[in-house]
């Protein structure tokens, strides 16, 4: 029993429309995120607005202390160590979370669709205007 790969030419919108990851509730990329676990494109997010990696470290660290007390330098890096291992694997954690963007050219499930994968597909770029298509590939079991 093999498998069959089979490539299909979509819109950007479309995919849009059939992928599981995809979240129109955001106000990253307008409107168009991604939850992919291995989407790179992103930024953190912090009471519905943008925070850099430092701030969103910091606010993770704060969020370990219960109460806001000062703690002892050791304990502090603990903190950090724990805030930048949580952050690294995008865990949603103490309000702040990662929220990727969906573009086709970094789309982990696909790939940018360029001007001679058009001819296999029946189209041709002058066709598609400025819209952006990827290929998605899947897999068929055959018998």
């Amino acid at each position: 029993m093999g498998q069959e790969v089979k490539e299909e030419l979509l819109n950007i919108d479309d995919l849009a429309r059939k992928c599981g990851y995809f979240t129109s509730d955001t106000f990253i990329n307008n409107g168009y995120g991604c939850n992919h676990k291995c989407c790179e494109d992103g930024v953190y997010v912090y009471n519905n607005r943008i925070v850099n990696y430092w701030d969103a470290e910091l606010i993770v660290t704060k969020g370990f202390t219960k109460r806001n007390i000062k703690c002892n330098r050791r304990l502090s890096k603990k903190f950090i160590k724990k805030a930048r291992l949580l952050l690294s694997r995008r865990i949603d954690i103490c309000g702040v979370k990662f929220q990727g963007a969906c573009y086709s050219f970094s789309c982990p499930l696909c790939r940018l669709a360029y001007p001679e994968d058009f001819p296999k597909f029946g189209m041709f770029p002058e066709d598609c205007g400025d819209d952006e298509y990827v290929i998605i590939e899947t897999k068929n079991n055959v018998k």
